[in-house]
């Protein structure tokens, strides 16, 4: 409650459902689903709990300010964003270690009380820039999401870069996919239902395991895909920032009033760790286009599941999950696309603080439901 202020966590809890204040527009040529700010505030186009943040923040020091290069570890070791537990029934929480092609790996595992006897069954992905981060940040979030679905969620820890250069993150979270699906009958879960999910680099590892489910088909391994379908949350789909035929990044994209500094400083956040994403994450300039690393970059994703792409209004990520979207309609896939005004990144970290989180595990939920 100190972190929420004079609202309370209660308060904040009663607002939490926006899915009546939205309207469908096309911006960027890419048809989206607009949920407004639920209590705009005057003098800021930010959320009203995004400009406390980042008000608060500008006037304390950035550890990472004096640094030319992103310190790896001094990332890792900085606070997690403020989350609460709002669940209001039972969402048994389950450890297990799991053997990959890389060896041991650590999965949690959500499971509500009772609903169906066969349950659709999500992997959801963490984020953290592919160089840190845990299913603890989102571990909230994935109750929320079982709790209000009847279903399954799973997170991973995959191993980071740089010590575990791409693709071994990637194919830690594929094998954990591959595990839930041999396994679960023992989950309580119905393996036809098979999602897949994640945010910021969690998404982009969430398509990385639909593409290698496609190698594994044309291989002749499978049949056909075990993935119904995918939730993208902010996903970074280039790991360098270079121009391609439908994507430039342009602040002029952005609806900043010149005088919203702390709203330009939220879509230039992520500008610094993204130039250097080449390099941490891959570990070789060659890798930087391959499609499993930079899905913008693939020639075809026609064969993609169902997907739901979601968007903050003031992301540096914002401009090519737009090219992203764009991209599917083209090529034919199912994809619904919703931006949230007034975001910055990380939202879903934020659960009973920001609504905006306990909205998406709705939405989220109820295209599960619907598997």
């Amino acid at each position: 409650r100190d972190v929420l202020g004079s609202r309370g966590l209660g308060d904040v809890y009663k607002r939490q459902q926006l899915s009546g204040d939205v309207e469908t527009k096309t911006i960027h040529d890419c048809e989206m689903s607009v949920k407004k700010i639920p209590d705009p505030m005057e003098g800021t186009v930010l959320d009203p709990r995004v400009y406390a943040d980042r008000k608060a923040a500008e006037q304390k020091e950035n550890p990472l300010a004096e640094y030319v290069e992103i310190p790896v570890d001094l990332v890792r070791k900085l606070p997690a964003a403020p989350s609460f537990d709002v669940t209001e029934t039972e969402v048994l929480t389950e450890k297990k270690v799991i053997s990959t092609r890389n060896g041991d790996t650590d999965i949690y595992v959500y499971t509500p009380a009772g609903g169906m006897d066969k349950k659709p069954m999500l992997l959801f992905i963490h984020g953290g820039a592919f160089i840190a981060g845990s299913t603890k940040v989102v571990e909230n979030f994935c109750k929320l999401i079982a709790e209000m679905s009847g279903a399954v969620v799973a997170g991973v820890d995959y191993r980071l870069a740089p010590e575990h250069y791409f693709p071994a993150g990637l194919y830690d979270c594929y094998d954990t996919m591959v595990y839930l699906y041999e396994h679960a009958k023992d989950f309580g879960a119905d393996k036809d239902k098979i999602a897949v999910g994640g945010d910021s680099a969690g998404g982009t590892l969430a398509i990385g395991c639909c593409m290698l489910e496609k190698q594994a088909v044309d291989e002749g391994k499978i049949k056909k895909s075990r993935i119904r379908y995918e939730a993208l949350v902010y996903p970074g789909v280039l790991v360098d920032n270079f121009k391609l035929d439908d994507y430039k990044w342009k602040m002029s994209e952005y609806d900043i009033p010149e005088d919203d500094v702390l709203a330009m400083g939220a879509a230039l956040s992520l500008k610094a760790m993204t130039a250097e994403m080449p390099l941490l994450y891959t570990g070789k300039d060659e890798h930087v286009k391959d499609p499993l690393a930079a899905p913008l970059c693939a020639e075809d994703l026609s064969y993609l599941p169902k997907t739901l792409n979601v968007l903050c209004e003031y992301d540096y990520l914002r401009l090519q999950g737009e090219a992203f979207s764009r991209k599917l309609v083209r090529e034919g896939v199912d994809v619904r696309t919703i931006l949230y005004q007034g975001m910055d990144h990380e939202f879903v970290d934020r659960v009973g603080y920001c609504p905006q989180a306990y909205d998406l595990a709705a939405e989220i939920a109820k295209d599960l439901v619907q598997l």
